[in-house]
């Protein structure tokens, strides 16, 4: 341990409680900067004998405390013009404190100066900085020192050198040296060196403020970011701010001011493993393998047995696979007069809505009454699923993954109102640009929607279909679900009540549903497209908590 050094402070503290009504107690002292001048060493020194009257003890008093975000005790010991040492200094006794009211008025109402009495060491169980090193690149003899680079440097109280004997500890830090002292380092007969040390200079302080600016920049990004994509995130974050801001200019104690600390520290490292664990669960599209699908020609069939060719019956076969490569077969048959029949109520449902408030409240009851005509021709298909998952043990999670990608194989068609050539001149872009590369679709259909009976017969839907078709068997299924359109984006998905923990989702009714982008595959449940990412760009329409 290196031997103690008495010398003159001079410091500036706040208190840290104000209920002693005027009177100081040193424990109550923050300090915020300390300068330490007149330095010389002390052989012999017993810090405990020294512990009377008024006095302060501190175990050490580091510059460095990264968990108060800057809150820190500044501690500077000029050498020279433009050298000083501004490191950590330990067993630290303060004695003879001597408080300057007088100086109040200069430095602040809440702050107070006070000089006297210190005694401190320099602790050597750290590594010589490597940024230490002689100024002209000249070091010679160096011997015989128990183990390499161990070394500790003191400035008495006339500027001289003095080495320190006996070492026994692994490594050590080298602190400053006045550069006019001589550049003379002398032990007991085993050590002779002779350098020139560059002390700790201005640019530190640039540093700290470039990225103190760094960070500032890099939480409004945070929360910018939070703004857009998470309204309760981003007030939880603001409402720990402030707090924090709080416990920095009013003294509300230590005690308080560390638990907002760390509740900040804590939320922005939740939101980093968050972001670290949703880019490593999978909120890229992840390619699942392709399946097939295969349509038998329509057979005439007898439903009467009078002996009359009254309907055509369609055999469908789905292969597709899940994001852990199990396989599925959904094998159905579809009746071309069902598929009919739900076209012409479908017609009619159009016609009567004729009372809503927007276009949200137009699909919603369009929506609703389309599942309401197809509800008992879904609730054969959705056997299918459900025998699957029993079969598998499955639950609602795995279940709900399976009738999305089951919906994702099968290929996209745009569906929309009027014909190809009003589509085109309606001024949708979109419209346009998907009719102008010739890709397929499905013209003169109600609002631009099929009815899910008609998706399953057909196997042609775009975003609202392919939402409304997976919502109906989930609901079957009873698994909490919803249909969200947003104006913003033009564009339709679905939402699935079960507990994904990642990703994009919607409060609906105490339940999170997250979203699920239909249209292509390799999305899981909770992604969509980084273009429409914003929850609050999204609307829930019909839904289903069970």
């Amino acid at each position: 341990m290196s031997p103690f050094i008495k010398a003159k402070f001079k410091g500036i503290f706040k208190k840290r409680n104000s209920n002693h009504a005027g009177n100081y107690v040193h424990s109550d002292f923050d300090w915020k900067y300390i300068e330490i001048t007149d330095l010389e060493n002390i052989a012999d020194f017993d810090p405990e004998s020294q512990k009377t009257h008024d006095y302060r003890f501190y175990k050490k008093i580091s510059p460095r405390k990264f968990w108060k975000f800057g809150k820190k005790t500044e501690i500077f010991i000029p050498v020279g013009v433009d050298r000083f040492f501004s490191g950590t200094i330990y067993n630290v006794l303060i004695k003879n404190i001597d408080l300057k009211k007088d100086q109040a008025s200069l430095i602040g109402a809440d702050w107070r100066e006070a000089v006297g009495d210190i005694y401190f060491q320099l602790e050597p169980t750290k590594k010589i900085k490597e940024e230490i090193a002689k100024k002209d690149n000249n070091v010679s003899g160096v011997n015989n020192w128990g183990n390499q680079n161990q070394t500790q440097v003191i400035i008495n109280k006339d500027n001289q050198v003095a080495g320190l004997n006996n070492f026994s500890g692994n490594e050590s830090e080298l602190i400053f040296q006045n550069e006019n002292s001589g550049n003379n380092l002398s032990g007991n007969g085993n050590t002779a060196i002779n350098q020139t040390i560059p002390i700790s200079k201005s640019i530190g302080r640039w540093s700290k403020w470039i990225s103190g600016i760094l960070l500032f920049i890099i939480l409004l990004l945070l929360l910018f970011y939070l703004w857009n994509s998470n309204r309760p995130l981003f007030n939880i974050l603001a409402g720990l701010g402030i707090i924090w801001l709080i416990t920095r200019f009013v003294n509300l104690g230590r005690i308080i001011s560390f638990i907002g600390s760390l509740l900040l520290l804590g939320f922005i490292g939740y939101f980093i493993f968050k972001l670290f664990y949703d880019s490593s669960s999978g909120l890229r599209s992840t390619k699942n393998k392709d399946g097939n699908i295969k349509i038998a020609p329509p057979k005439k069939t007898d439903t009467n047995g009078d002996g009359k060719i009254d309907d055509e019956i369609t055999e469908k076969e789905v292969n597709w696979y899940d994001f852990s490569n199990a396989f599925y077969t959904a094998k159905y048959n579809t009746s071309t007069t069902d598929f009919n029949n739900s076209t012409s109520e479908q017609d009619e449902l159009k016609n009567k809505i004729t009372q809503y408030n927007s276009s949200l409240d137009f699909y919603t009851q369009f929506y609703a009454g389309l599942f309401e005509i197809d509800q008992d021709k879904i609730r054969k298909i959705a056997k299918i699923f459900s025998d699957s998952a029993t079969k598998k043990n499955m639950d609602a999670a795995q279940t709900a993954e399976m009738v999305t990608t089951f919906v994702q194989e099968i290929p996209y068609y745009l569906v929309h109102e009027g014909s190809c050539n009003e589509a085109m001149q309606s001024g949708n872009s979109f419209m346009l640009e998907y009719h102008q590369e010739r890709k397929p679709c499905l013209p003169d259909i109600a609002a631009g929607v099929q009815s899910p009976y008609e998706f399953l017969h057909n196997l042609k839907g775009d975003c609202d279909t392919r939402s409304l078709l997976a919502f109906s068997i989930l609901k079957e299924l009873n698994i909490a679900s919803s249909v969200w359109i947003s104006e913003a984006y033009g564009h339709s998905i679905l939402g699935v009540g079960v507990p994904v923990g990642f990703g994009i989702y919607k409060n609906v009714n105490g339940v999170k549903h997250y979203g699920v982008e239909l249209t292509a595959k390799g999305f899981r449940l909770g992604m969509v497209a980084p273009e429409n990412n914003n929850a609050n760009n999204w609307d829930v329409s019909i839904y289903y908590n069970h």
